[in-house]
Order: C-alpha cells, then structure tokens, then sequence
C-alpha cells in the first residue's frame, strides 16, 4: 500500500509543547512509528511551519515527509489555512508531480486536510479517509463562538 498523509495542521517532527506542537503531532507520529514497522509506504504531505525544518526528509525506510510553504515558514494562525485551501491543494499535487510516489489511499488529519484530500480524491480519483480532529462542532453547539463554520460543515 501506497499512503498519501496529509497533515497541514500539524508537523509531526515538531515536539508537543513547542510552537505549534500538541496532541495532533503525536497521533501522527504514532501512526507513522505503526506505519513503519508494518512496512506500508507513506509519503506524509505536511506544512512547514519553521526554515529551520527541511523541505523534504525521509523518517524511516518507508516514511517520507514533504513539507509545503502555504504562507510563507512560521506558525500561523490555523484559520487562516481555509483561505489558503487552493494554494495548499496546488503544491500537493505539485509535490506529487515530483516524486514517483503513486498514492493507492489518501488519509488526512484535521479539516484543512480533508479538504485537500477530497478535492486530490476527485480529481486523481484514489479514495481517502479522514481523522477529525476539530472542537468546532462542540464549541457551536454549546454557545461559544465559531467565526468559520465551515469547520463543522
């Protein structure tokens, strides 16, 4: 198996605690450690959220990481990624484009990265599942406010 991750929200090189680092990095570090000793090839599409990172970096003997430059190499505020959507699908599937790296199963983390997945899912026609990862739902259903409710659509 060929598997395409997509994490734009979270690094998972990046320690929790540091930065932009929390439990989404964890869980992706987790899957890529089981992914790895199982064997399964994944190429792991993320954003590069520091120049101190590098564009490209292989993890393991089947675990490779691209790292994407959707505004520019320093933390952003997360909700800025929806405005960003056509430039973080553009430079997946130019990533894509560079390698021989042929995806048989996308799987993305976090909503900006389901996106991703869908649109690479219709347009290259590979099937994609999705983790959620987003309190955006619960945070409307209980009054607080959701200034993207996008979010939860």
């Amino acid at each position: 198996m060929n598997l395409l991750m997509i994490s734009l929200h979270a690094d998972p090189t990046v320690p929790a605690g540091i930065g932009e680092g929390g439990g989404t990095h964890s869980y992706i570090r987790e899957l890529l450690t089981y992914y790895s000793n199982v064997n399964i090839n994944v190429l792991l599409i993320t954003r590069k959220c520091s120049p101190d990172l590098p564009e490209y970096e292989q993890i393991s003997e089947t675990c490779k990481i691209y790292r994407i430059i959707v505004n520019g190499e320093y933390p952003i505020d997360k909700k800025e990624l929806f405005k960003l959507h056509n430039i973080s699908v553009n430079k997946t599937i130019n990533v894509l484009k560079t390698t021989v790296f042929k995806p048989t199963l996308i799987h993305s983390i976090y909503w900006n990265s389901g996106q991703v997945a869908r649109d690479l899912s219709c347009k290259r026609g590979i099937p994609y599942v999705h983790t959620v990862i987003s309190n955006g739902l619960r945070r409307f259903k209980t009054g607080m406010n959701e200034p993207l409710k996008k979010r939860f659509e």
